[in-house]
């Protein structure tokens, strides 16, 4: 008994973890900070008004359409144009941005095929600054992430 017993134990994280694996890999969109694929979901008109996704905590983004990477990302808006930011501009899809700009944005489910720009406009930079202080509660003290070399990209429809 003892011996079933050490092997249920020893075979249960090897279970877990094979379990863990083959959801992951079935799965196209990213899972937290595990990036993914190509994104899945029903195709949708660029808004006039992204008012809606003040509620949406999480938005998805898809580079390269060659080879589908997706990240899991905070995205505002402002007025009529929606902006994702990144704090470290070596990340993986910053660095497929900057050799393809064609993106897939993914809202509440939706899609939304997009063109990710650099946005430079000091103006801009600070309303998206605010935007995303007030929907993510955020206190910056001292630099913002753009001081510290962070990017934002303003997305267009394409």
């Amino acid at each position: 008994m003892r011996q079933m017993a050490r092997v249920a134990r020893s075979t249960l994280p090897v279970a877990a973890l094979a379990a863990l694996t083959l959801t992951l890999s079935a799965c196209d969109s990213p899972m937290g900070p595990i990036a993914g694929g190509k994104l899945q979901g029903p195709p949708a008109v660029w808004p006039d008004d992204w008012a809606f996704s003040a509620e949406v905590e999480n938005v998805f983004l898809e580079t390269d359409p060659a080879d589908p990477y997706s990240v899991t990302l905070w995205g505002v808006a402002v007025g009529s144009v929606f902006f994702i930011a990144a704090d470290e501009p070596e990340s993986n899809w910053v660095k497929k941005i900057a050799q393809d700009p064609t993106v897939v944005l993914s809202v509440a489910g939706n899609l939304y095929p997009a063109y990710a720009e650099i946005a430079t406009d000091q103006t801009e930079l600070n309303m998206v600054l605010a935007a995303y202080r007030d929907k993510y509660d955020l206190e910056l003290d001292g630099e913002s992430f753009i001081e510290r070399g962070g990017l934002v990209f303003r997305l267009s429809p394409r």
